[in-house]
């Protein structure tokens, strides 16, 4: 894993030190790297220029770079829409996560959790239902404020039980519902078509002894968004 920044590799070697970051901190003073990838935040020019007097520029202004205020331009001029790359050992971009609101970021397990790597082990609570067993687990055992992480449910039918997705036609379907929480905001939920396929990734219908994984994306003071692997 490696971060690349704007900020010169002075700037960044001090912030490695004191956050005790291990990874490499990548400098790109002239956002030359961060142009080729098609990702350069133009907000703050635009707010620095002609756009400063326009309702529709400061709104993005304030959602993709800072919300301190106008001022804060100079500083994040160059800077790009956090996010995140995923390459191969080819060197090939094989997916990306971007956020919606730059102060939203999801965290690294969500990310491995997404693509189904292993990741560091979580505490996992287990439920049985007697026609159904569910295991839950968090992508990240601690967070904060702005963190989008996920939970995954996974679902074990009993013997000759069937688990039929919203859609499903003369059979009861299953809903998944959280608790509102004060600190936490979730997603509309998404659920994948009925089928009479075992293969988990796309269907939720599944025979005994077929796990059914799925995963919720939730924010910190965020929405939560469920998504599937």
């Amino acid at each position: 894993m490696a971060a690349i920044s704007y900020d010169s590799p002075e700037i960044l070697a001090e912030f490695s030190r004191r956050r005790g970051i291990t990874f490499p901190l990548l400098s790109d003073s002239d956002s030359a790297t961060i142009k080729a990838y098609g990702i350069l935040n133009t907000v703050a020019e635009e707010v620095l220029g002609s756009g400063k007097d326009d309702p529709a520029v400061i709104a993005d202004f304030n959602r993709y770079a800072s919300v301190t205020g106008l001022d804060a331009a100079n500083l994040v001029k160059g800077t790009p829409y956090p996010g995140t790359f995923i390459l191969d050992r080819q060197g090939r971009v094989t997916s990306r996560f971007f956020e919606e609101f730059y102060r939203e970021r999801i965290t690294a397990s969500t990310i491995m959790m997404k693509l189904g790597a292993a990741s560091a082990p979580v505490q996992a609570m287990k439920i049985f239902a007697g026609h159904v067993d569910i295991t839950t687990y968090p992508s990240d055992p601690v967070i904060a404020p702005g963190n989008r992480f996920a939970l995954a449910v996974n679902v074990t039918p009993a013997q000759h039980v069937h688990v039929y997705a919203p859609g499903a036609q003369g059979y009861r379907i299953v809903k998944f519902e959280m608790a509102d929480q004060p600190y936490v905001r979730f997603l509309p939920l998404a659920y994948p078509a009925s089928g009479s396929s075992r293969t988990v990734t796309s269907t939720w219908k599944a025979s005994s002894q077929t796990k059914v994984t799925r995963i919720l994306s939730i924010s910190a003071r965020g929405a939560c968004q469920m998504f599937f692997r």
